[in-house]
């Protein structure tokens, strides 16, 4: 017996009220609540939207109806389901990346069925905000996923739409959307490395992913040792769209394989870590979110903590002395500052411990010590070495893009896991340092480590190579990233078979993302150590703990034949020793 229309209208209110309900619920879920919690109930939330999808899709004319009770049901509402079911894909992004292509199917559907379009017309700002909101999450599920065919369209569209939204419905967000517009222009140009106004498809020698494992057996993938990323962004000027700095776009593109989807019911790559983005996070934040990613791993899995933002390059010492060397109290403030500061605390205290009538750098007054200095308002803005120190505990990667990173390489062997940090240089070369700003591209290490080519074709040869002053040609960057690939994988197995190489890294280097981190690195500082702009030891990025002496000898030598054959493609001699 066919269901009455007034039992449909029914069924598909309670389950529309539902899907809501749940929605909201997962929505407000910490992010930092682990897979037993937020997998159950995102499945359950999941099979309410999917039961919705089907019940309106096989009742679309019964609901469509708009006497007798029926719901009205418009094409926009159901887009919105849509739009909702990808969401939940979207929101869990940072894990699993079948997830996100599960999204990319739904926001793509919604796309090619039109089911926005005429919003403009309903003259509803609410009903127009939810399609650019629409928009603006496709658009960041095709960035992630580089379709460069659909990011080239959607700027398009976001920016007519917004244009339209803004000029005829008057909202009262109307600056909040051109703001969006803005920064997605910007991020869309400096992501794709387009040198004009025009967004162009990143060249395939910019690819960041690793490519795809072979379909055939993807069961027998080995599982990689690198489990969990927490990855922050904490520069304020950088490009940006959403909660997504351009150098934390990079950094997830880098622990990424060209997407496929796996057979069966789960979406789980073998191979690809969680990971946890914080864009502009508190130093507790981080903390918090550090202890939740390392809490389920074993002893033989390792962590990567990724920080990009700013930090003192000559940090101040209460003994107020030239050369003296840090306190405790020092070294336990010592770190990186998760916001920029208009003011250190640490010149603050010094202004106060830097009197030349002090004995041993404090101050007395009528026999009794001085008051400690006022607490400083910022102090939950900086993270310390000894925040980092407690997740020591097991394997630890750290790669630290600040000014202030150098400081990381006074912590010391606390435990018996093994760690390994890369630090990007202290100082910056004026040149450099302005090629960089000029081009808003991100910080250096980063840029380096996911494009290294474009790092030393654009800012350490200046964009044009020496025979002309012409740019390198695409036929001369396609010669010159296959030298590197070969360059890469000598330095791959020259790592891996040294003697010299300590076992912990000989570990990590078993784990392909880790692998290329690791040898890009010391590709990164072999490149500026030649390189004629760089004079000072503070201007190359360093590891801590560093290799032997005798190992970077190895190294060097590896290295030779491949980065004279990468500059001669670029015809970027004369800009190296």
């Amino acid at each position: 017996m066919a269901a009455t229309p007034d039992a449909i209208y029914a069924e598909f209110r309670a389950l529309d009220a539902k899907s809501k309900a749940l929605f909201l619920d997962l929505r407000d879920l910490p992010p930092h609540v682990p897979a037993a919690v937020w997998k159950p109930f995102f499945k359950r939330t999941f099979g309410v939207f999917t039961r919705l999808w089907k019940f309106q899709q096989l009742n679309r004319v019964t609901l469509e109806r708009e006497d007798g009770g029926g719901t009205g049901l418009k094409r926009h509402e159901v887009g919105e389901t849509a739009s909702k079911i990808g969401q939940l894909y979207y929101n869990l992004r940072s894990s699993e990346t079948g997830y996100l292509l599960e999204s990319y199917t739904f926001f793509e559907a919604i796309w090619d069925r039109g089911y926005f379009n005429g919003v403009m017309e309903t003259r509803v700002s609410a009903v127009a905000a939810k399609c650019l909101r629409y928009y603006a999450r496709f658009m960041i599920v095709c960035l992630l996923l580089g379709r460069w065919d659909r990011v080239q369209v959607l700027t398009v569209e976001i920016k007519r739409y917004v244009d339209t939204y803004t000029a005829e419905l008057d909202p009262s967000d109307v600056h909040g959307w051109l703001q969006v517009v803005k920064e997605m222009l910007i991020f869309v140009k400096t992501a794709s490395g387009s040198a004009t106004d025009l967004i162009s498809p990143p060249k395939p020698t910019d690819s960041l992913r690793l490519p795809a494992r072979p379909p055939s057996d993807p069961s027998a993938a080995p599982r990689g040792s690198l489990r969990a990323a927490v990855i922050c962004g904490c520069w304020t000027a950088q490009p940006k769209f959403a909660d997504l700095s351009i150098d934390m776009f990079r950094m997830m593109q880098l622990l990424e394989r060209d997407p496929r989807k796996i057979p069966g019911d789960s979406f789980d790559d073998p191979d690809v870590p969680v990971k946890v983005p914080l864009f502009q996070p508190s130093a507790s934040s981080i903390v918090l979110h550090l202890a939740t990613s390392q809490k389920d791993l074993s002893a033989s899995q390792h962590m990567l903590f990724y920080f990009s933002g700013s930090g003192s390059p000559s940090p101040t010492f209460s003994s107020g002395r030239p050369g003296s060397q840090p306190s405790l109290l020092d070294l336990a403030q010592l770190g990186v500052d998760t916001k920029p500061r208009a003011t250190s605390a640490r010149s603050r205290r010094s202004a106060v411990f830097d009197s030349d009538d002090s004995d041993g750098g404090t101050m007395e007054v009528a026999g009794a010590k001085a008051l400690p200095p006022p607490p400083d308002p910022e102090e939950g803005a900086r993270f310390h070495l000894t925040d980092l120190m407690a997740f020591m505990r097991k394997p630890l990667v750290a790669i630290i893009d600040s000014p202030g990173a150098h400081a990381f390489k006074r912590i010391p062997q606390l435990y018996s896991a093994p760690f390994l940090f890369m630090l990007a240089p202290q100082h910056t070369p004026p040149l450099l340092d302005e090629r960089l700003r000029q081009r808003n591209c991100g910080s250096l290490l980063t840029l380096f480590l996911a494009q290294p080519l474009r790092t030393v074709a654009d800012l350490l040869c200046g964009g044009s190579s020496g025979n002309g002053g012409e740019p390198a040609t695409d036929a001369a960057m396609a010669e010159a990233s296959t030298s590197l690939a070969q360059w890469e994988a000598d330095l791959g197995m020259a790592l891996q078979s040294s003697a010299e190489t300590p076992e912990s890294i000989a570990t990590m280097l078993l784990d392909d993302h880790l692998r290329r981190l690791i040898v890009r690195f010391v590709i990164a500082r072999i490149t500026f150590s030649h390189s004629a702009m760089i004079i000072k030891t503070t201007e190359v990025p360093s590891f801590h703990p560093d290799l032997s002496d005798a190992l970077w000898a190895e190294l060097q030598e590896t290295s030779l034949a491949h980065f004279t054959k990468v500059l001669e493609h670029l015809g970027g001699q004369s800009h190296f020793r």
